[in-house]
């Protein structure tokens, strides 16, 4: 994560974005989102707008 910080403005503004580093972890993350998809429909479950791994997949 890279994380910047506007401590000049009021309120004080932090921005976070994904490194290069942390990037290589989206695999990862997109099997992950995956598994728990496959989880929820074999027990029937109907699951809201996932927008963590709907967004993942943009990234």
């Amino acid at each position: 994560m890279h994380r910047a910080v506007y401590a000049d403005e009021v309120p004080i503004r932090v921005e976070y974005s994904i490194s290069d580093y942390g990037r290589t972890f989206l695999p990862l993350l997109k099997e992950m989102c995956d598994a728990g998809d496959n989880h929820l429909k074999r027990e029937g479950i109907t699951a809201g707008n996932n927008t963590i791994c709907e967004h993942s997949k943009s990234l």
